[in-house]
Formats: C-alpha cells, sequence, structure tokens
C-alpha cells in the first residue's frame, strides 16, 4: 500500500486564486465593488497560510487568459496529492438555456463566444488529476445554476475521475442558488463572518473548519436578503469535509488519561497481541469497568514502542457503514463493504464500545464477522455483556469482572494516583501524601465494588474539599452517594461553587442528544439556554466548560467534525435525571429547528446542519411535535433515513399520517441518491395512494431528478415497506411484548432478530445446529422467542433483555414445530420432532420420521406427556378454543400409515387425547400446508385451495375455495 501523505494541518500545500471582472464590455455592467470583494478574500485566506497563486489574473483578466493560465497552472508538474486548490471569482455570471457562464473582461453580458462556460473548470482538472481538492467559489448571479451545469459536465467525467487515490474531489460553492441575483459585497461580507464565527466555535479535535458549517452560517446572515449560498462535492455529493480552512484550536490527540492496575489482563492481552495467529479476542464487563481504558492504554503503548500496526475505531452511535468508512479511511482505502477491506499482515482492528453502536448485532454480521477473516482473527473488541456472545465461540474472551481479571488493588492504587498528582482538577490548593491517600483510596475501592468510574468521581471529589479529607470522613461523605452522579454533583459544588448550575446547565443538553454527540456552532449554547429555562448561555460560556469540565466530556469526530458527549453513560443518565423527556425534546426540537436558514417564510432543510437532518425526526418524535414536521416535505425529503423511520410512528393528525404512510412505502428507496429524486419517489408512492395533492406538492420539489412521474395506478393496499435484505431465511416469527415489535429470521445456524420499525438488527445468534423451527410468545408475562434445530434442541430468550432462559433437548433428532402459551396459570411449552427409532414404526415398517408431540411444564422444566400425533413430520401446532384447551396439529401421515388421509388432528391440551382427525381427499394430500386457527374455526391450505373448517366437530367444511381454476376441485 503506497504511504499516505501527511493529512495534517501542516502537511497541505494551500494556494488561493482570486479572480473578478470589474469592468465590461459595456460601461453600464461595471461592478465597482469587485476590488474591495478580491481584497478582503485574499486578506481571509491569506490569514489562514494560503498563498495567492496567479496574481496577474486578480484583476479584469480576458477569458482565454484566465481559461489558458487556469488549466497549465492546475494541470502543471508541480501540482501534488498534498495540494489544496481555491478558486474563487466574483463579477457577472448568466445562464442560456441549461448552461452557466462566468463573464469576463471581453465579454459582453448574455453573449457566449467570450464567456467561460462554468461546467469546463472541472473539465480543466485533466484525465489525471493532480489536485488533492480543488474548490470552486462562485460569486456571480445565478451561481446555483453554475452548480448545476458543474454536476452535469462532472457526470461523464466519472470515469476518470473515480481513480483519484488521494485526491478527493472538486467542490463548488455559489454565492446564490439557480436564478437568484446576488448582491454586491454580500456573499464575501457573510464569507468572511462566517468563517470567523465557526473557528470560535469549534472543538480541538478537528482540524480543519467545516465548510458546511461555514455556509449554513453564511446563509444564517442573508437569510434576510433573497439570497442563500450552495455548495456540493464533485462528481458527486459524497460528504465529507473540504480543508481549506486550519482550526486556530486544533490540538493533536493527547496522551490516554491516567491508567494503573490491570496487569493480568495488560499481560494476557500482550501475549495475544504477541501470536501471529490469534483468535478474535474481546473484552467485557460492566459499565464502569475500565474496558475503553484498557484498550486505549495498550494501544497507546504498542504505537509507542512501535511495535505493532494498530487501526483503532469506536463503534459509538455507528452503523455498520460508518463503522465500514472510519477503516477505510484509516486505510486510505475507497470501499463500502467490510468484505473489501484489505487489512495489512499483521495490523490489528482495535474497537472500542460495540455495544454503543447504533445496530450492534448489524456490526457484528457485517463488519466483525469479515473482519475477522481479514484481519486473519487479529480483532480485538471491548463490549458490555450479552454482545460478546454472539461473537462467536472461537474468540478469547477477558471479562474484566472476574476474579482472574480484577483485583481491589487496582482500584485502590487508581485513587491514590489522583490524589498525589499535582494534575488532578482541584490539586492547585494541595495534594495528597501518599500514606493518606493510600488511607482514603482503601475507603473509595471498598465503596466502588469494582467500578472503576465511580473510583475516579469519587478521587476527583474527595480533591476539589476546601481541606483534605481523613479515611473517616471520606467514609461519611461518599456513604451516602448512591452512584456515580453523587461523586460528580460533589465535584461540581465544591470546585464551581455559584457557577456550578451553569456547568450542568451547559453539560445537560450532551446528555440528552442523539448519535455520537451534539455539536457545538449554533446549537450547543442555544439548547443549553432552552434546557435552563431562560439561563441565557453563549460560546464564550461553552468554551469556559470545555477549559474548566472537559473531564466530563468526550469530543469525537463525526464525518470529520467535532462533536461532543458525556465521557460515560452513567453520567449522562444522572444528568438527565427525572426530567420529563417530553419536554426536554420540545424544547430541544424547537431549537434545532430554528437553527435552519429559512427564506421566504420556508425553512432551507437542504442547508441544516447535519445533526438537524440525522437526529431532529428523534427529537421530534420523542417531544410529541413529529406531526407537524412531517407535514413539511422538505424535512422528510431531507431527514430520509432510520431516524424517520422510527419517528413517523408517532404521527396522529390524518394529514401526517398521509405523509407518513407515503413516505415509508419508499422508504428504502430514500436512503441514497438526491432530494429531487427523493421527491420523485415520494410522488410516485402519492400517487399510488390516491393522495394527488400530495403529489403535486411533491412533484414542485422534483424539478432537477432525471425522472419524475406523470400519473401512476392506484394501489389501495395497505403500506408496505421492506424491512430487511437477508442473503436467505427459511424461517420467520413475529415477536411481540416488547417495547418495539420483534421479526426473527432463521437462516441456517443463525437466527437474526430486527425492530420491525426501523428494521434495526437486534441481536444475531449462532445456535450450533441448523435451524429447523422458531417461533414466539408471551408466556407468564415474559415475551419469549423459541428455536429448534436438527439436534433435537430448544433454545429459549427472553425477547426484553435476551438473557437465555433454558437451552434443552426436547427431541432426538429434528425439531418440527413450536407453541407456548398459559395452562391453567401454568406456562407450557409443547413440541414436535423426530422420536426414537422405535416409535417409527407403521405397519411393521420403519417411518422415515415420526411426528412426537411433547408437553412440557415452564416452571419445573418437566415433561408432561408425549405422545405420537403424525407418521411424518408435523408442520404446525396452534391452540383452539373449544369446550376446553386444545391443540390442533397438522402434519404428513406417513404414506403407507392406516390414516394416511388424515393431515390435521385436534388433542386436548390437558391430557393429550385425540378428540378427532380430519382428513383431505387424495388429489391435495400431497400438498397439505399447516392451518391457521381463527376461533373455533380454521383455515387449511393446499395447493391453491383454501377450506374454512368448523372446529367444534370433525368433518365439517364450511367453505372451499379454489383460486387457480386450473388446479382441481371444488370451486
Amino acid at each position: 500500500m503506497p504511504s499516505q501523505p501527511d493529512l495534517s494541518p501542516d502537511g497541505l500545500s494551500l494556494h488561493l486564486i482570486a479572480v473578478g471582472t470589474e469592468n465590461y464590455q459595456d460601461p453600464d455592467d461595471r461592478l465597482e465593488h469587485v476590488p474591495d470583494e478580491l481584497r478582503r478574500i485574499v486578506d481571509l485566506f491569506t490569514e489562514y497560510g494560503f498563498e495567492e497563486t496567479l496574481p496577474d489574473l486578480r484583476h479584469d483578466p480576458s477569458s482565454y487568459d484566465f481559461a489558458g493560465q487556469f488549466e497549465d497552472w492546475v494541470t502543471a508538474d508541480e501540482r501534488t496529492d498534498a495540494s489544496v486548490a481555491v478558486l474563487y471569482y466574483t463579477g457577472h455570471g448568466f445562464t442560456v438555456g441549461s448552461k452557466h457562464y462566468l463573464a469576463f473582461a471581453d465579454t459582453v453580458i448574455g453573449k457566449v463566444a467570450r464567456a467561460l462556460q462554468t461546467g469546463s473548470l472541472v473539465t480543466m482538472v485533466g484525465m489525471q488529476p493532480r489536485l488533492r481538492y480543488l474548490a470552486i467559489i462562485i460569486d456571480t448571479c445565478e451561481s446555483g445554476a453554475g452548480l448545476l451545469d458543474a454536476f452535469q459536465t462532472a457526470a461523464p467525467a466519472v470515469p476518470w475521475q473515480i481513480p483519484w487515490g488521494y485526491q478527493q474531489g472538486i467542490w463548488v460553492v455559489g454565492a446564490c442558488r439557480p436564478k437568484e441575483d446576488a448582491g454586491q459585497g454580500a456573499f464575501v461580507s457573510a464569507f468572511v463572518d462566517a468563517v470567523r464565527s465557526v473557528a470560535a466555535s469549534c472543538g480541538s479535535a478537528q482540524p480543519f473548519l467545516s465548510i458546511t458549517s461555514i455556509i449554513t452560517a453564511v446563509n444564517r446572515q442573508l437569510s434576510n436578503s433573497s439570497q442563500l449560498s450552495v455548495h456540493s462535492r464533485l462528481p458527486f455529493d459524497t460528504g465529507g469535509e473540504l480543508p481549506i480552512f486550519r482550526n486556530p484550536s486544533y490540538r493533536p490527540a493527547r496522551a490516554i488519561a491516567l491508567f494503573v492496575g490491570r496487569k493480568n489482563a495488560l499481560d494476557r492481552l500482550r501475549t495475544w497481541l504477541a501470536d501471529p495467529n490469534p483468535r478474535p479476542c474481546v473484552v467485557t464487563g460492566d459499565p464502569g469497568s475500565g474496558k475503553s481504558a484498557l484498550l486505549a492504554h495498550l494501544v497507546a503503548e504498542a504505537q509507542q514502542q512501535g511495535t505493532e500496526s494498530i487501526i483503532a475505531v469506536s463503534a459509538h452511535k455507528h452503523t455498520p457503514g460508518l463503522l465500514v468508512a472510519d477503516i477505510a479511511d484509516t486505510l486510505g482505502q475507497d470501499v463500502t463493504s467490510a468484505a473489501d477491506l484489505r487489512i495489512p499482515d499483521g495490523t490489528v482492528v482495535v474497537l472500542d464500545g460495540l455495544d454503543e453502536a447504533a445496530q450492534p448485532y448489524d456490526v457484528i454480521a457485517d463488519v466483525l464477522t469479515p473482519l475477522a477473516k481479514a484481519a486473519s482473527g487479529r480483532l480485538l473488541i471491548a463490549t458490555r455483556r450479552p454482545y460478546h456472545q454472539s461473537i462467536g465461540t472461537t474468540a478469547e474472551v477477558i471479562d474484566l469482572d472476574t476474579a482472574d481479571y480484577y483485583d481491589q488493588r487496582d482500584l485502590r492504587q487508581l485513587v491514590v494516583e489522583m490524589l498525589v498528582s499535582p494534575e488532578t482538577p482541584g490539586s492547585d490548593h494541595f495534594v495528597y501524601a501518599r500514606p493518606a491517600a493510600q488511607a482514603v483510596a482503601a475507603v473509595i475501592a471498598t465503596r466502588a465494588d469494582r467500578n472503576f468510574l465511580f473510583a475516579r468521581g469519587a478521587a476527583l471529589a474527595v480533591n476539589v474539599q476546601d481541606h483534605q479529607l481523613s479515611a473517616v470522613e471520606v467514609d461519611v461523605l461518599v456513604s451516602s452517594w448512591d452512584g456515580v452522579g453523587a461523586a460528580f454533583d460533589e465535584d461540581l459544588t465544591r470546585r464551581f461553587a455559584e457557577r456550578a448550575a451553569d456547568v450542568r446547565d451547559l453539560l445537560r443538553p450532551l446528555a440528552w442528544s442523539f448519535g455520537q454527540g451534539l455539536p457545538w456552532e449554533h446549537i450547543w449554547a442555544p439548547s443549553a439556554t432552552a434546557l435552563a429555562d431562560g439561563r441565557e448561555h453563549n460560546n464564550d460560556d461553552v468554551r469556559q466548560v470545555l477549559e474548566t469540565a472537559g473531564a466530563y466530556i468526550r469530543e469525537v469526530l463525526d464525518d470529520d467534525r467535532s462533536v461532543f458527549r458525556i465521557f460515560h453513560a452513567e453520567l449522562a443518565r444522572h444528568l438527565q435525571g427525572e426530567a420529563d423527556p417530553v419536554s426536554v425534546h420540545r424544547k430541544f426540537t424547537r431549537v434545532l429547528v430554528d437553527s435552519v436558514p429559512a427564506v421566504g417564510g420556508r425553512r432551507a432543510w437542504d442547508l441544516a446542519h447535519p445533526y438537524v437532518r440525522q437526529h431532529l425526526p428523534e427529537h421530534a418524535a420523542a417531544g410529541g411535535l413529529i406531526d407537524e414536521l412531517i407535514e413539511d416535505i422538505g424535512f422528510v425529503l431531507t431527514t430520509a433515513g432510520a431516524g424517520l423511520t422510527r419517528a413517523v410512528r408517532a404521527v396522529t393528525g390524518s394529514r401526517a399520517k398521509v405523509a407518513a404512510s407515503t413516505y415509508l412505502r419508499v422508504a428504502e428507496q430514500l436512503r441514497h441518491g438526491r432530494m429531487a429524486e427523493h421527491a420523485a419517489h415520494m410522488s410516485l408512492a402519492a400517487l399510488q395512494g390516491g393522495h394527488v395533492e400530495l403529489a403535486a406538492t411533491l412533484s414542485a420539489w422534483s424539478v432537477g431528478s432525471p425522472w419524475r412521474p406523470c400519473w401512476a395506478r392506484w394501489d389501495r393496499r395497505q403500506t408496505s415497506r421492506v424491512l430487511v435484505r437477508p442473503n436467505g431465511f427459511n424461517l420467520l416469527t413475529y415477536v411481540r411484548g416488547v417495547a418495539d415489535p420483534l421479526v426473527a429470521l432463521a437462516s441456517g445456524h443463525r437466527v437474526s432478530v430486527h425492530n420491525f420499525w426501523t428494521s434495526d438488527a437486534v441481536i444475531s445468534v449462532d445456535v450450533g445446529g441448523d435451524i429447523t423451527a422458531i417461533g414466539s410468545a408471551v408466556v407468564d408475562g415474559r415475551p419469549l422467542v423459541f428455536v429448534g434445530d436438527d439436534t433435537g434442541h430448544v433454545h429459549i430468550w427472553r425477547a426484553d433483555d435476551w438473557t437465555q432462559v433454558k437451552w434443552m433437548q426436547v427431541h432426538d433428532a429434528d425439531v418440527f414445530a413450536i407453541w407456548a402459551g398459559d395452562r391453567g396459570g401454568i406456562p407450557v411449552l409443547v413440541t414436535s420432532g423426530d422420536g426414537p427409532t422405535s416409535a417409527r414404526i407403521v405397519d411393521g415398517e420403519p417411518s422415515p420420521g415420526a411426528g412426537e408431540l411433547a408437553l412440557w411444564d415452564m416452571r419445573e422444566w418437566t415433561q408432561r406427556y408425549r405422545i405420537r400425533a403424525f407418521g411424518g413430520t408435523i408442520n404446525r401446532i396452534d391452540l383452539l378454543d373449544l369446550d376446553r384447551p386444545c391443540l390442533l396439529v397438522s402434519g404428513d401421515p406417513h404414506r403407507d400409515s392406516p390414516d394416511r388421509r388424515t393431515t390435521a388432528r385436534v388433542f386436548d391440551l390437558e391430557s393429550g387425547a385425540e378428540r378427532y382427525g380430519l382428513p383431505m381427499s387424495d388429489s391435495h394430500l400431497a400438498s397439505t400446508k399447516p392451518v391457521l386457527p381463527l376461533r373455533k374455526t380454521f383455515v387449511r391450505s393446499t395447493n391453491s385451495v383454501l377450506e374454512l373448517w368448523d372446529a367444534d366437530g370433525p368433518r365439517r367444511c364450511q367453505l372451499r375455495l379454489n383460486l387457480d381454476p386450473a388446479v382441481p376441485g371444488e370451486p
């Protein structure tokens, strides 16, 4: 793999080409503000380390001079994969047909002979692009049309622009949208101010200022005019950030926090690292056990020693796709699937926080399983229980809470080192002597009960007291604490005194945020103000909290932008306290909506902050405001995704329900593509649903889509959507009794459970044998999932927390069907399957598989009875509501059995005695399908014939319906 160029702020070569036209062929076209605009742009970019290039072109060049010199420069051999260039052009722009043109000193406005088509700037980059990035800023009238023109030009260029290697694309920024006029000086003034404001509200982990944030800030300033700026990345709008403005607050990652102890775990991990062919390794433990700290210490140690090549990523709120993108970015590879990642030999992939992923079990199946193969087993994972059980039986597990790896002396040592260190907050007025610290540490370690997070919080709280505490005083102090939150409160009260309430105000929004964390910019301070019921907070307050209470905050990068979250879930829950979630999210929603620029009374949702686009639906649903938002088509088209799919369940109004059902019809198609195409898909769905008014509204949004529907056949069926696209499955069950209904799919050895509303994977488990039966029921108040396999075993899990209730053998071989329920207040399980060889004798001859029926008491896990129901396999078991509870069993009689015509039987649930059997004619015998009970009637299907039977007595077929005239049978 080629070496990746230095992408740190100091590793790039930055160039500015600033060009403007003040004077034109017609004196009336003069733009007197152009020189000042150029000066301000050059001053700004020079301040951020850019060197002005091609200065001769700055003022009034001809179209010929500009085109020749620009093309020569961008294609010169001196350009490298560390080169970043910005082209700024200000002057007149105009459109002819669908094309946008830039006017130069020799241009007659409106005539194209001596004008330059804006899209040609993309073509000039050449077939072998040399620049890493090129940003084109067009400050002209109708410059948004120039962006569209550039898109059209870029499309056929895709085949030769994709293999750019480390060259990562072209960005185009338009000072206004198509058909808008740009006011003189308006964009430059807003742009310069926006860069300053974004720089003032940017975290230290982000190397460059976000161009998206800058454009959003520009539009907030332009919102009172008729002009809005737009931007996009070519040849596709693939996201990411443009590294043109170094973040003045950027600081390289600091050394990891104080780490002590865990000798046995570290020794085991070092041995694992030294193994050339290890199994995947999983570090697990309860919250606060120090999993992340252990991995961070191991990674830092290995990197400092230079003995290992390590890729370290966090799964916090990540989907499988985002995780693959993070790893691919680190490797410099352009792939979207974990199976396509090329992990260099000897490289260790370290994944922290699997349990915090947006879809943990999808991450296991779609990322970790192929990664374990690609990395030859050199895969190290940290997660809470029970996720480690799904990673595979071959993984090595290090449980930090077991006696092998936990030693209370480690907790005591951690507290001692914090108390004697002058770097610990509060140590500016005194530092504990080691003997005193050891006495205090003994008390805290006892109270901490294996929780390193509690121990850290307690040490901080003790250290900020107004005097050194004795062990007795510490015991009194911590004895009343109910957890980490109490230690946090003590620290804040002692350290910040009257400012403690302000610190809580500013930390609280982070505790209620979704996703990776909350951005700073124009969201953190306003949300803190809203949740503080009127106490005003601003960016200066945010900056002060980061400086003084940063120990409680974790800053991470989300799509190259800094976001902030509370450093531990336990502390976040404490900060949420007993606040009303509906009220909190309602206030949050208002802040996020207000952050979106508005023009002409309509929100420009496509210019909303990424956090707004990704997480506003979740806040709105939780705050009871989703109805008013779902009726805003721009909101739906912009926020389409898992969050919106989850949120639309909460709609209540009739208009909102129409919009929600229309969205759900095409939710899968709206995961990718541009807004105009999203509108076309939704317009088609609206027409199919008969919602003509909504379709007309959507049609107006589909301008720019390569297609749009003119009419559609109305389809009044219930709304359907794609739940999941598995590689294949043969069994399915619907799981009730949990907060969100679930769907369990079985394929081969694995059962995968998905959230019915969001499609998110909930759990995926390999049961060891081929799955032959699956079922679910709410039994004794517990939602349970039952899985039978070809070894005769049944696996039973609780569906609310996925703890395994039981694993037992119920038959000799395949389990055919499963039913569970209550019998007289006692939970029972009924299974069918292959019995012993002695039971598989029909008329003196062996039967290929006897249909045994067994009933189990689920409280004592004892068998109540076992009967032979059929000579062949049993397809289905259900409960019939007759004069007493009965089991309705459908199956295949053996062809040599004297009762071979009987394909359904009714048994008394209590005793197992047969009540009666139901025959079928020979013509339908071979294709009998399972029965479906409907109170005291049931439906049975055979080929294309449906039959409705009265279950109160035998052999009473009420209705027979032939669905296919080609199949013989009664109509």
